[in-house]
């Protein structure tokens, strides 16, 4: 009956204990292997839990300590790889979170030096795929001076991605 009831609390929770485990492991076999490991032992657990809120619990808990357990080993056994393929994927992935975070300060700046109108030029264009017909439509303005706003926009893109350039 106690088995029934661990297994039938496990099923209810599997989608939300795998989104939980993708959380923290970023590989999808690593996150199948916490659940199963998860499953083992809450079949190996002898305590009774006496409702339904302590067995979620005890999974919730298991399943972090599992995949806590599983970032351990991960990071010891690239502590021990020291191969020059290990380093340098180490650091291509370090190169491309450097340029990613590069490029959202470089979209921050672009969006805080644009205002107003100039900047919904530039979303309804660059973002909605707008035309200037459209644009000019929505906004009330003639499509003159939606080309106008427009260039004003790629002038400040330029700007700021020469700068970006200048620092590296």
């Amino acid at each position: 009956m106690e088995q029934d009831a661990k297994t039938s609390t496990f099923i209810s929770l599997r989608s939300r204990l795998h989104a939980s485990a993708q959380r923290l492991l970023a590989n999808a076999d690593d996150v199948n292997d916490a659940l199963q490991e998860l499953f083992v032992r809450v079949w190996q657990n002898k305590s009774t839990a006496d409702n339904e809120e302590q067995r979620q619990a005890f999974m919730y808990i298991t399943l972090r300590n599992i995949c806590i357990d599983m970032l351990r080993r991960r990071r010891h056994a690239e502590d021990i790889d020291t191969s020059a393929e290990a380093q340098a994927a180490t650091n291509n992935v370090a190169s491309r979170i450097d340029a990613a975070d590069r490029i959202d300060d470089l979209r921050i700046r672009i969006r805080q030096c644009m205002s107003g109108i100039v900047l919904r030029v530039f979303e309804m264009y660059a973002f909605n795929e707008m035309d200037y017909t459209e644009i000019s439509s929505e906004l009330g303005i003639s499509i003159d001076v939606a080309r106008s706003y427009m260039c004003r926009a790629r002038k400040i893109v330029r700007t700021q991605c020469r700068e970006a350039l200048k620092k590296l």
